[in-house]
Order: structure tokens, then C-alpha cells, then sequence
């Protein structure tokens, strides 16, 4: 059996909440069972982000490291973080990772939802899933 590498948004209160919205979403797109999408995970594991990292920013530190290319200097100390995310996001069995949007990123998704002016938050759920 081979996996699929899914990302989604869920929406809600708390991640709870926010990865059940993103888990059904992603079955009723996808199916259920061996479908390769967040539908297939069962569990999360959340991360909190540093203050000013965004996660254009993060998606840009984790391609390069996976790529076996070695962090810039400044970018160095969020290494072990990085490392942490990626060892969940291949893990097609296990939680999927759970970034918190922050900042314009979760403006511009609230907005994108029709949820601009809610209390929601805004969570990116990611990883291999099995299909």
C-alpha cells in the first residue's frame, strides 16, 4: 500500500475542532479508506510556530532540508522544529501535523472561508496519508 501527501485548513474554536472540520472536508472530497487524504488520520499533533515564521517561511525551510540542503545561518535555530515536523509529516500511519495559522495567513484564510469577523481559528493539517 502506498501513501499521498494531503494538506487542508480546518476551522473551529480550538484543533479539535478545526481537525475534525478538515478531516471530513477531506473525506467527502477524497472517499474514505485508503483514500490518500486527511480523511485517513485520527489524530494530530500540533506545533506552535515562532512568532514571526510564517508558513510560506516554514514550507521553505522544511523543502530545503528535505532536499538535503543545510539551513542558512539565520535560519539555523528553527532546525530541530523542523526536523520534529517532518519526522510526523512521513509518517503515513501516524497524527497528522497541525501548524496554527497566524497573522495574514489567517486573515486571508478566514476571508477566503466567508469567516472574516468570526473568533475561528484556522489550523493546516498536513502529512502522508495511506492509500
Amino acid at each position: 500500500m502506498g501513501g499521498s501527501y494531503d494538506s487542508g485548513i480546518g476551522f473551529g474554536r480550538n484543533a479539535q475542532e478545526a481537525f475534525r472540520y478538515a478531516s471530513e472536508q477531506a473525506g467527502y472530497e477524497h472517499g474514505h479508506g485508503y483514500s490518500g487524504s486527511l480523511a485517513e488520520k485520527h489524530d494530530f499533533v500540533i506545533f506552535e510556530l515562532p512568532k514571526r515564521m510564517t508558513l510560506k517561511k516554514l514550507d521553505k525551510l522544511c523543502a530545503r532540508m528535505e532536499n538535503g540542503k543545510k539551513l542558512l545561518k539565520d535560519d539555523q535555530k528553527h532546525e530541530r522544529l523542523i526536523r520534529r515536523i517532518l519526522n510526523v509529516d512521513d509518517d503515513k500511519w501516524g497524527p497528522a501535523t497541525c501548524l496554527p495559522l497566524q497573522g495574514k495567513e489567517l486573515k486571508d484564510a478566514k476571508e477566503r472561508a466567508g469567516l472574516k469577523g468570526t473568533q475561528k481559528k484556522a489550523y493546516r493539517f498536513q502529512g502522508m496519508c495511506s492509500s
